[in-house]
């Protein structure tokens, strides 16, 4: 690098700086130009986004949350055995991507994990499930399923497997989209009253392909509101 366009990179940083706190006003343009001056490979739209505002990328929900849910279920392990040295093993992990309000730069803030407990003799598996802004995690069990006995997750199959379609429809721009469940689970929450409280929550995997593409929802229904599945794309993390 020549020291003359160094020193140019260096004045024009200098000369840009914002009139309240000394804080840099940088335009995604300006950083643009900036680094064709100084010879650098362009940033990505996230790392000037994260420069122009100021702040620095954070790491994904999936793994800033990691030790959160891990001591949430290995907390409500040990109470539903009876064992407190029960120990959690993480066996899967994801972030999980809502679909933004218009206009809003909001980045991910869900997380969920499949965590298995055991101790004492007994085995248990949670699927917990976290909010980076909240920084809680709630671990709910995986119901057992019964032979002849349709779950809430059948039931709620339909509505779950129209939302993905819907979903994909509208990000492949492809009105022929179809959709395949790959996993489907009812989930039973921690007890809240000395009563039992029947399952009101099923989550799927479910795959849309269509016009040559295919991508993965993880989808959340409640059982106690119509239409009420929520569906989320799932992040892959990044290569370090």
């Amino acid at each position: 690098m020549l020291k003359s366009e160094f020193e140019w990179g260096r004045r024009s940083a200098s000369s840009i700086r914002g009139p309240s706190r000394g804080k840099l006003a940088i335009s995604r343009g300006h950083l643009s130009i900036m680094a064709r001056q100084l010879g650098t490979v362009l940033l990505s739209p996230m790392a000037i986004n994260a420069m122009a505002c100021g702040c620095a990328l954070r790491p994904l929900p999936a793994k800033s949350l990691q030790p959160v849910a891990f001591s949430t279920a290995q907390q409500r392990g040990a109470a539903d055995l009876g064992c407190p040295a029960a120990t959690a093993q993480i066996l899967s992990k994801e972030t999980i991507q809502y679909p933004q309000e218009a206009g809003s730069s909001e980045t991910p803030r869900r997380a969920a994990y499949t965590i298995d407990v055991s101790g004492c003799g007994t085995r248990t598996t949670y699927l917990v499930s976290c909010d980076d802004r909240q920084k809680d995690c709630v671990a709910g069990t995986l119901q057992k399923k019964t032979e002849g006995e349709p779950q809430l997750a059948d039931k709620l199959r339909p509505d779950a497997m129209k939302a993905a379609q819907l979903r994909g429809d509208s990000d492949f721009g492809c009105l022929t989209a179809t959709t395949e469940v790959l996993r489907q689970e009812t989930i039973e929450e921690g007890q809240t009253t000395g009563g039992h409280e029947p399952p009101h929550r099923a989550v799927y995997s479910i795959a849309v392909s269509g016009c040559g593409k295919r991508t993965t929802y993880d989808i959340s229904c409640d059982g106690r509101k119509k239409g009420s599945c929520v569906v989320g794309t799932v992040q892959t993390p990044a290569r370090e």
